[in-house]
């Protein structure tokens, strides 16, 4: 029988955080490495004015404490094997050009309800399914 689907588990990350992206921090913690809020703090200060973190600026404190970032263009298909071997991936979602863009995490798919999971920070029993004709919440 062929696989259906796969989630991965990620650790709740339950505090609030401006100064590090919360998909770098949870994908950091998944790896068992802590990034040290200090640093982000002084990297922030350099965007004073600015909502929210910069995520290029997560992504280098994580480069810098031993995780390697690749960033890929690629079909369902792919990232479904990227899924299956156990990495977290942290996508960019779509939006208009010069605007800044959100940041999500998908943590696992469903081919038989045609659904992508991503991370929703709000505890570890609700999640939001995506699914290809519209939004399902899941107990």
């Amino acid at each position: 029988m062929e696989q259906e689907g796969h989630e991965l588990l990620l650790p709740l990350v339950e505090e609030e955080n401006i100064c590090l992206p919360l998909p770098v921090n949870v994908v950091s913690k998944y790896w068992n490495i802590d990034l040290p809020m200090a640093e982000a703090i002084e990297t922030a200060k350099k965007y004073a004015g600015f909502n929210g973190s910069i995520l290029i600026e997560g992504i280098e404190s994580a480069e810098r404490h031993g995780l390697i970032c690749k960033i890929v263009h690629s079909s369902m298909d792919e990232l479904k094997k990227i899924i299956d071997s156990g990495v977290p991936l942290i996508v960019i979602l779509p939006g208009i050009p010069e605007v800044t863009q959100h940041a999500s995490i998908i943590t696992g798919y469903n081919d038989e309800e045609k659904t992508i999971l991503h991370y929703i920070q709000t505890g570890p029993f609700l999640k939001i399914y995506l699914k290809k004709n519209g939004l399902k919440k899941a107990n």
